[in-house]
């Protein structure tokens, strides 16, 4: 019976002690720490291969525009070629848009500029002096014969007028 006891006892500290030691395994502030650094160290790798992704978007995007300016650079001298070897007609060639193009012959006259006269900018100011910037904009304005009495302050009363304009 004595020996019953004792395994009995023996298996309950064993127990104690691993129960313990499992619980600061799994359960302990070292074993969170541990679990959050993982994850921040995931969440940085992340990271580093989102900004690489972004700064290759960037790249790629910076060279596909470098060439699209590239191809408009040959269309236009493309077309100028065009129109220097097929336009023939003098009043054409002075029409188009960039003037007469080198090689053409121009007659030494400067290429005429479009008609813009009749267009112009558009403001950014109102056009009368009464402008919503205006002190007096929005606001109806009194008549001219509207006489307008002046009340004295509690303060002022009885004081001389030059020291009634210094308040």
């Amino acid at each position: 019976m004595e020996t019953n006891l004792l395994w009995m006892a023996g298996g309950l500290v064993i127990g104690v002690i691993l129960g313990i030691v499992l619980h600061r395994l799994f359960h302990s502030e070292s074993a969170k720490n541990r679990r959050l650094e993982q994850q921040i160290d995931q969440l940085q790798r992340q990271n580093v291969r989102y900004q690489a992704q972004v700064s290759e978007h960037f790249s790629k995007t910076g060279d596909l525009l470098s060439r699209l300016n590239s191809s408009y650079r040959d269309i236009f001298a493309h077309l100028v070629h065009g129109a220097e070897r097929l336009g023939n007609d003098e009043e054409f060639r002075n029409r188009l848009p960039f003037g007469p193009v080198s090689g053409m012959k121009s007659n030494d006259k400067p290429a005429e500029e479009p008609a813009t006269s009749s267009m112009a900018a558009p403001l950014d100011y109102a056009p009368s002096a009464a402008g919503t910037l205006s002190e007096s904009y929005g606001f109806p304005m009194p008549p001219k014969d509207l006489e307008v009495e002046v009340v004295e302050s509690v303060e002022d009363k009885g004081k001389p007028p030059a020291e009634k304009a210094g308040n």
